[in-house]
């Protein structure tokens, strides 16, 4: 069998000969190519600037190389930071543009050319070089070195031969050389679109600062302000911070408005082009900017780049694994991410607890895509991934109420990106019966973190297919769960629709456990419907049917739902004697979501029999293991709990903090019937605290 191809293969060709530089020079001097003038001020690199500065002034420093994507600004950085170090050197530092340079070997050339020396017959380059050099308290500015590294370690021999020499270069990669350090150069500064501050603040920003500054180079009247403020913010969240994408999404302000701009943004990178003439041709667009990147790359590394493309929010090195790989044609996945990470084109985030995660930038993302579409190679790749996080979510499900549950919750938060394309996919494929499996998988997830809005949605998606084959197990699964989310937004009407939808199927085919779930279920919608004397028959048939199979996490359920419905009918004995038997079951399953919700309906009873300080200690652990377990909907039901706790305490101002934080929970999940119930527990302590103005508002 043949070894698998690594990415990491032979040197990519040269770079095609380019037109020069744009940059102007400031001045010559003996022949020295001094620092480009600049049309603008830098932006929002403060911090860059420092770091950068105290690298190469302290003397400890000598070969800083500048990493970043293409379009970071790594020259705009490292040519202020030159300008700005002109007092720690004894001359000008000197540019030299390497990005014309076809090979390797002309690289002394250039840089020659730029010191302002000239060959000779009778001595070789390099040593001319070096004694032009010798002596010379200087800063070499050494830009766009990614394709020619292969000439890297002349800096070195340069370094070693000039003691006060120090070097400043940009790459994609970095060097390699021993004398090297490398500084990451970050995308700029964006603002937060969910919580977006006020003009002057968000102005401040340095993507949005730098949107603002090359919008008025083109259009002199442009302002930020309350009409264009949010698309603004969008477009460079969009754009990464990307100084480059900025910069070309700005300059078509003329014509665009914001909000206009970020439409056309939507469709791709096409907005993104006609730079300024005086640009280098692979910076007048950043499709061509990122062609440039992908130029340099090895065959097999274009190809695990291209492939890397469809994962969404990143991946782990284990699903890479999974999916990069054509299982005709395998690849060294390892080495082709480090080699993608040396290359700017891959991200790596350590992750707590976890392997580590590598990520690209939403903009280089859209071009993988793109090769990945035009490579023919989109339908194969698209399958693995779908496949491959549909065994994800069904291995998370069955551990949503188990100790581990939490820990599953952030796995699946941390890759929802991917399943959500993973379950797209699968739907624009007509592939109802996988779309089915991921959907049942994956509500649950979306139940207990809130997602409720965007659960519904893709469950009704789904359900909407066409059936094909008959898949009853998996369609009842996604009916009980968009009857779940419905009912957790107080759409009770669709909520005991789909339930009973759900139950006719289970009983279809004899599913008891299926068929306990959903009469607990629909119990509970009648319960919330005042409906007391059907949710407490349904109650007691889900018992039955749980106890026949057997089932004691579903009897459980039963018997907490049983004590809530004696609770509500102010039987608070049998109550408390029914959430009794129901949490002994739940702790012996170490159902730490049952447990907590149990601890829950035992406090309430317990305040209405007197008993506070016993119920507080319940709630209160109640609380510790929601919030283990991230449960914002567990986090507001005890707020309630605890408000209505310290009202009976005649602690007001106690009881109108907690409803607060809990209709704060409720107003981010979009329920409506616990927003219901905090404001009217607000407006009953407004009561007893004497304002009956304010408590008829609420």
């Amino acid at each position: 069998m043949p070894n698998a191809a690594s990415f990491a293969g032979a040197r990519p060709p040269p770079a095609p000969a380019r037109e020069p530089s744009h940059l102007t020079l400031i001045g010559e001097r003996g022949g020295s190519a001094r620092l480009p003038a600049q049309p603008a001020p830098l932006i929002g690199r403060a911090q860059e600037l420092a770091a950068a500065r105290r690298c190469l002034a302290a003397g400890d420093t000598r070969l800083l190389t500048f990493t970043g994507p293409g379009g970071a600004g790594k020259t705009r950085l490292a040519v202020e930071v030159a300008a700005r170090l002109r007092d720690a050197f004894d001359e000008d530092a000197i540019f030299v543009d390497l990005a014309p340079v076809p090979e390797p070997s002309l690289v002394g050339a250039a840089i020659a050319h730029a010191v302002g020396i000239r060959e000779t017959a009778n001595e070789p380059l390099e040593e001319r070089l070096k004694r032009a050099l010798l002596g010379r308290r200087l800063l070499l500015l050494l830009d766009n070195f990614e394709h020619i590294t292969a000439a890297a370690p002349l800096a070195a021999r340069l370094l070693a031969a000039c003691p006060q020499l120090s070097i400043l270069a940009t790459s994609r990669v970095p060097l390699n050389l021993r004398w090297e350090q490398v500084f990451v150069v970050p995308p700029l500064a964006l603002p937060d679109i969910a919580r977006l501050p006020v003009l002057d603040a968000l102005a401040a920003v340095p993507a949005v600062a730098l949107f603002v500054n090359r919008a008025r180079a083109v259009k002199p009247d442009f302002a930020l302000d309350d009409h264009n403020a949010g698309a603004v913010a969008e477009l460079c969240v969009r754009l990464d911070g990307l100084p480059l994408a900025i910069q070309l999404a700005a300059s078509r302000s003329r014509m665009f408005p914001p909000p206009a701009m970020l439409e056309r943004l939507r469709r791709g990178l096409d907005l993104l082009s006609d730079g300024a003439r005086d640009l280098p041709a692979r910076q007048q667009t950043l499709r061509a900017a990122m062609a440039w990147s992908y130029d340099l790359l090895a065959p097999s590394e274009q190809t695990g780049f291209r492939r890397l493309g469809v994962f969404a929010g990143g991946c782990t090195l284990a699903a890479a694994e999974a999916i990069v790989p054509d299982p005709a044609a395998p690849l060294d996945v390892v080495d082709g991410m480090e080699a993608l990470l040396a290359h700017s084109l891959l991200r790596q985030d350590d992750v707590p607890g976890d392997e580590p995660r590598c990520t690209m930038l939403d903009t280089i993302r859209e071009y993988a895509l793109e090769q990945l579409v035009a490579a023919g190679e989109a339908v194969p790749t698209r399958a693995r991934h779908a496949a491959y996080y549909l065994a994800l979510a069904e291995q998370a499900e069955p551990d949503s109420s188990r100790p581990r549950e939490a820990a599953w919750l952030d796995r699946i938060a941390r890759d929802h990106d991917n399943l959500r394309c993973a379950l797209q996919w699968l739907v624009d494929q007509d592939d109802t019966p996988c779309a089915l499996r991921l959907a049942g998988a994956l509500w649950p997830f979306w139940h207990v973190r809130g997602r409720w809005t965007e659960g519904r949605e893709r469950l009704a998606t789904v359900l909407a297919m066409p059936e094909g084959q008959p898949h009853p197990h998996y369609r009842a699964e996604a009916l009980f769960g968009a009857a779940t989310l419905a009912r957790s937004q107080g759409d009770y009407a669709a909520a005991r629709s789909l339930y009973a939808q759900s139950l006719d199927l289970w009983r279809a085919f004899e599913d008891r456990q299926g068929i306990a779930r959903a009469l607990s279920a629909m119990g509970d919608v009648a319960q919330q419907q005042g409906d007391r004397e059907t949710a407490r028959s349904l109650f007691e048939d889900s018992l039955a049917v749980a106890r026949a199979a057997g089932d004691r996490e579903q009897a459980a359920a039963a018997l907490n739902f049983l004590g809530i419905a004696a609770s509500e009918r102010g039987d608070y004995p049998e109550a408390r004697r029914l959430l009794e038997e129901g949490l002994a079951l739940r702790r012996e399953l170490d159902d730490r979501r049952g447990i907590a919700n149990s601890l829950l309906n035992l406090g309430t009873v317990l305040r209405h029999e007197g008993d506070l300080a016993g119920a507080r200690t319940r709630v209160e652990e109640s609380v510790r293991l929601f919030r283990e377990l991230d449960s914002k909907l567990g986090l507001s039901n005890a707020a309630i709990t605890l408000g209505n706790l310290a009202n009976s305490e005649g602690d007001y101002l106690s009881a109108q903090s907690h409803y607060q934080e809990s209709l704060a929970i409720q107003r981010s999940l979009g329920d409506r019937a616990g927003m219901a119930s905090s404001l009217a527990s607000r407006g009953a302590v407004a009561l007893s605290r004497g304002e009956p103005a304010a408590a008829g508002s609420l």
